[in-house]
């Protein structure tokens, strides 16, 4: 069985998942890359030798994309089942074209939507949308906020709707957690709190300092940033008016020194006011630590389980985080296992689970 993923760039996480993929459904994937420049946010990818990758090509710049591309009808014929990762380029809706007309199976792969969007407003966009996602012969959506999202808007059958299990590396970061544990867990006796990510407005990092400036633990609590972007010399500002214990480390290309860092935490911050899902919740959660989530990141619904491995809050709710903060803190100074609870919770979300979940979306197809 040939199958065919078209989505915009490179990812670690996407590697390794479609790797896993390959190994227990014994398919035939390539890899399609449709973005005129590959922008991987700096992340260090390597290329995959269990599948073909290419970096398709076109006319008319439009954007990051082209406004047509070369060979499609050929890619179309020569695969079995698509994977389209968007709806946002013409080479998606030119690949459904050919899709349909050939009698090929189309899955639309979703990773998650904020939960704040969960409520499609009409329009044109909306329109070309629906005709786009209806056209499907199932879907690849990541978490419970997917499903729902394809249900409430689309009308689509919960039956064609599977499990993404979209994540990273979870084996591999326990172990490297587990390995460096004496050396990382040294923070002053503080309570080291953690945000990894880029540093934007809808990220809302400032947030964190704000809602631990709140506490009557502030003395108790350093935190640390890890990543840029064009809010760092804001929130070093804050930071340094609010009194607060504060470092920064630049964006860790690569990811075993990454997952270092957060043996060094106690916990695990996301205050972002609109995020898709958040992979760096899963990859905390692997590193045995408690988080905390806003309720507008698609990941609150699977892996957080509040007053267990952490707490949901309002986002822009800075009381809310504020509380959450304490509530962690004193959790953690308890003996309160939370970081336990969250490695239970990501043990049951690891690319083995995607793999199963696509074994069954390959069955469905050929019923």
């Amino acid at each position: 069985m040939k199958v065919a993923f078209i989505t915009y760039a490179m990812a670690p996480y996407r590697t390794k998942q479609f790797e896993e993929i390959v190994k227990i459904n014994h398919i035939d994937l390539s890899v399609y890359y449709i973005g005129r420049s590959v922008k991987t946010r700096n992340w260090q990818v390597k290329h995959s030798n269990l599948f073909k990758e290419y970096h398709l090509t076109g006319y008319f710049k439009l954007g990051n994309y082209y406004l047509l591309y070369k060979n499609i009808k050929r890619l179309v014929l020569e695969n079995d089942i698509f994977l389209l990762g968007g709806y946002d380029s013409t080479a998606m809706f030119i690949f459904l074209f050919y899709i349909k007309k050939y009698n090929k199976k189309a899955v639309f792969v979703m990773d998650g939507i904020s939960p704040k969007r969960l409520t499609e407003s009409s329009g044109i966009k909306h329109f070309l949308k629906s005709k786009f996602i209806r056209k499907m012969d199932a879907y690849f959506a990541n978490g419970q906020i997917s499903k729902d999202y394809l249900i409430k808007n689309f009308d689509v059958k919960s039956n064609k709707i599977f499990n993404q299990y979209l994540t990273v590396d979870v084996d591999r970061i326990h172990d490297i957690t587990i390995r460096n544990a004496k050396e990382t867990k040294v923070n002053d006796g503080r309570f080291l709190i953690l945000y990894s990510g880029r540093l934007l407005p809808r990220k809302r990092v400032t947030d964190i300092l704000r809602a631990v400036n709140l506490t009557s633990i502030k003395d108790n609590i350093s935190i640390l940033i890890v990543g840029s972007g064009s809010e760092e010399s804001s929130i070093q500002q804050l930071g340094k008016s609010l009194g607060l214990n504060i470092s920064f480390v630049p964006f860790i290309k690569k990811q075993d020194d990454l997952f270092k860092a957060y043996g060094m935490a106690n916990c695990l911050v996301l205050p972002s006011e609109d995020d898709p899902w958040g992979l760096v919740i899963n990859e905390a959660e692997a590193a045995h630590l408690p988080v905390i989530v806003s309720d507008a990141c698609g990941c609150a619904l699977d892996l957080v389980k509040s007053g267990m491995n952490g707490y949901t809050y309002e986002n822009k709710s800075i009381s809310e985080l504020s509380e959450s903060i304490v509530q962690v803190y004193n959790a953690v100074k308890n003996g309160n296992d939370m970081g336990t609870e969250s490695f239970k919770i990501i043990s049951k979300w690891k690319f083995s689970d995607s793999a199963q979940s696509f074994k069954s979306l390959i069955e469905k197809l050929g019923s």
